[in-house]
């Protein structure tokens, strides 16, 4: 953004989303696992989310996306909405029932059918190049 000027409809455009939508731009960290393990995990979606977890405590992150993420909601949910529940389900195969039947046709931009790759983006509220 420094190479246009602050009057261009360009910047105002981007300073808009940035403002009213948190931010245009992403950082996206690809994860895949190795010797047969598991993204849903106890403890690969643990480093998971504590990644994701660092990400959203930078001042320029407005916000995170993740499986990490999506299976906290999924076990808020079937405990019925209790806030208390807002963590990680508790075991591999506990995360495997939410993911069954969670049907979503998004899923698959966060976690691969097989559990070894998934996804990690941020929105960014900072337009950064590197020269």
């Amino acid at each position: 953004m420094d190479y246009f000027k602050q009057n261009s409809k360009i910047y105002k455009a981007a300073d808009f989303i940035d403002d009213n939508l948190g931010g245009a731009e992403t950082l996206e960290i690809s994860l895949k696992t190795k010797n047969n393990a598991l993204i849903i995990d106890t403890k690969i979606l643990q480093i998971v989310n504590d990644i994701e977890i660092y990400l959203s405590s930078l001042e320029i992150v407005s916000e995170t996306v993740s499986i990490s993420k999506t299976l906290k909601e999924l076990n808020k949910s079937f405990h019925g909405e209790d806030p208390l529940y807002y963590d990680l389900p508790g075991s591999r195969e506990l995360s495997a029932q939410y993911l069954l039947l969670y049907d979503a046709d998004n899923i698959e931009k966060y976690l691969d059918p097989e559990y070894r790759w998934t996804r990690i983006s941020a929105r960014l509220t900072e337009h950064l190049s590197l020269i």
